[in-house]
C-alpha cells in the first residue's frame, strides 16, 4: 500500500519542492498551506505521516502539533517539523510535543525522503 503523506507547508516554493521529492519517491501527497486546513485533512483522511513548517499563516505549528497529539485519534501519527527556523530550542519543543523528527530548511531531496522513510519505520515498528 502506498505511503499516504500530508504535507502542511506555508511556502508555495518549498511546498512545491517536497512533494516532488516525495511523489517522485512514491508517496501519495496531500498539500495544504494553512493548519486549518491540515487539521482538517489529519482528521478526514488516512495518512502515513505529517512534514510540517512551524510558520503557517493562520496558526503556528506548535498550535497545530498540539491539537494533532492531544487527540486519540490523530495521536500516534508520525509528524516531521521541516522547517526554516534554526534555534536548537524549535527542536527541542517539537520533540517535548511529539514530532518524530526535524528538518530544517534548506534540505535535499535525499534527506527529506530518508527521515520521512525513518518516521514511517519507527511509527511501524516501535
Amino acid at each position: 500500500m502506498q505511503d499516504h503523506v500530508l504535507l502542511i507547508e506555508g511556502s508555495a516554493e518549498f511546498m512545491n519542492l517536497a512533494r516532488a521529492y516525495l511523489q517522485a519517491n512514491g508517496f501519495l501527497v496531500t498539500s495544504v498551506n494553512s493548519g486549518a486546513d491540515g487539521l482538517r485533512a489529519a482528521f478526514g483522511q488516512r495518512l502515513s505521516a505529517i512534514l510540517l513548517d512551524l510558520a503557517l499563516p493562520d496558526m503556528d505549528g506548535f498550535t497545530f502539533l498540539g491539537q494533532l497529539k492531544g487527540d486519540p485519534a490523530t495521536h500516534a501519527l508520525p509528524v516531521l517539523v521541516v522547517t526554516a527556523y534554526s534555534d536548537p530550542e524549535y527542536r527541542v519543543r517539537s520533540s517535548e510535543m511529539g514530532a518524530a523528527g526535524f528538518l530544517s530548511k534548506p534540505f535535499s531531496g535525499g534527506d527529506l525522503v530518508a527521515e520521512v522513510g525513518r518516521i514511517l519505520n519507527e511509527a511501524r515498528h516501535p
